[in-house]
């Protein structure tokens, strides 16, 4: 499978398989899946009536499904995977050999059609959409001198392709070819040393912990020196320790409280920012009990102010990774207990995106809202009656004062009749 897609190899995940039925199979590929053999033997693992294959050119996986149910069959990508993808199997499935049988053909070749029509910009943008392993692009050079450059996806000798332009008439020349790196590690002017190659000019971990990026070709022994660099380190301490004093300096002016006029912040009192102050407070105070010499935030040189703010003490720090840096590295980097692992359980229950303290009381405040809301449209609704039935009510009194108007009216007409 690494081998695939130009050596670009097929990200391990999951897909499901859905037959014309309706009935699923979830395929997990994971470590231990290691060629194309053992992806048809995972797929044909099923009880739902897919087989797999090589196709006829033996240029990818065929899957057919054998069931003669009236849905789509289709394979997707399960959590956000993209293994079917690479494999090139993803996709709905189209009618093969009468209508109780779809394929899914999962050819690792890139077929074009092109068009009597098209124009070559056209070309290019087909090539370009269907995702291969090459890139098209037109280079001008003038009115009529129009030329199409490609250019491998992949780097070294993955990248390497053969193009044959006889057939349409095309005269194609070859402006650059991929070639692998190749290092000779460990050897001198009198002994030979360990060849390493790497599709790009990076080589990784050839030395333990260390990646060489190839300049240019040597023929005398190059000299490289490993030493610690402790910039990168200090600078994401650096911008620790400014976030943490940005959380301070916004909590202390969201509870403020001005006597002289009475006033105060809008959070002031509340005890989710409370509970996130004694927190944030233990985390970078809280000794960890670990062997070795760094035990706290203090031997790296940051600490708690009278203000509650942290500062950082670079010459300290400095110092402690010259004596002891793997008590540093141990410190902040160890499972369960380390400094980093300690702040994602802290961070985690105040704003983790499940159940933490922040989000429950968002949530809280938004079912409050939402039950508001609907007082407020009950009541509307039951004023809106109201308003309803007192016009009615004061229609029909005009009415009613109209008509005893007209037969008091009538009645002040009636003369008295004499005998």
């Amino acid at each position: 499978l690494s081998r695939l897609n130009q050596g670009r190899g097929v990200r391990l995940g999951n897909f499901v398989i859905t037959n014309s039925q309706g009935l699923k199979k979830t395929i997990v590929l994971n470590s231990n899946t290691k060629t194309v053999g053992d992806v048809l033997n995972s797929i044909n693992n099923n009880t739902i009536g897919i087989q797999a294959r090589l196709n006829e050119d033996g240029d990818g996986i065929l899957i057919t499904d054998t069931t003669s149910g009236t849905s789509d069959f289709t394979i997707v990508d399960d959590q956000g995977g993209n293994a079917a993808l690479d494999l090139g199997i993803r996709g709905t499935g189209t009618q093969k050999s009468g209508p109780t049988r779809r394929e899914i053909q999962g050819s690792q070749t890139f077929r074009l059609t092109i068009a009597a029509t098209d124009s070559m910009s056209d070309v290019v943008k087909k090539i370009n959409d269907a995702n291969g392993p090459l890139t098209a692009s037109l280079l001008t050079s003038g009115p009529s001198n129009v030329r199409m450059l490609f250019t491998s996806r992949s780097s070294g000798d993955n990248g390497r392709f053969y193009a044959d332009g006889e057939s349409v008439g095309l005269n194609i020349n070859s402006t650059g070819t991929g070639r692998d790196a190749i290092v000779s590690v460990g050897g001198s002017s009198e002994t030979a040393g360990t060849l390493v190659r790497s599709s790009s000019n990076t080589v990784q971990n050839a030395i333990s912990g260390v990646s060489l990026t190839v300049q240019s070709v040597s023929t005398d022994p190059v000299e490289v020196v490993v030493s610690s660099n402790n910039s990168t380190l200090e600078k994401n301490l650096q911008l620790f320790v400014d976030q943490f004093n940005k959380i301070r300096d916004k909590v202390t002016k969201e509870t403020a409280f001005d006597a002289s006029n009475k006033t105060s912040g809008l959070l002031l009192g509340n005890p989710e920012v409370l509970r996130t102050e004694q927190a944030l407070a233990r985390l970078v105070s809280q000794r960890s009990f670990a062997s070795g010499q760094v035990q706290s935030l203090d031997r790296l040189g940051i600490s708690l102010n009278d203000k509650g703010r942290l500062e950082f003490d670079k010459e300290k720090f400095s110092k402690i990774m010259a004596s002891n840096p793997d008590d540093v590295k141990s410190f902040l980097t160890k499972e369960k207990t380390g400094f980093g692992a300690r702040a994602k359980v802290v961070i985690d229950s105040l704003v983790g995106v499940n159940n933490s303290a922040l989000v429950n009381r968002n949530n809280t405040w938004t079912r409050q809202i939402d039950a508001l809301n609907d007082r407020v449209n009950s009541m509307t609704a039951r004023l809106d009656k109201e308003r309803e039935r007192l016009l009615l009510q004061f229609f029909r009194m005009e009415e009613s004062i109209t008509r005893i108007r007209n037969n008091a009216s009538g009645l002040g007409e009636i003369q008295y009749l004499s005998r």
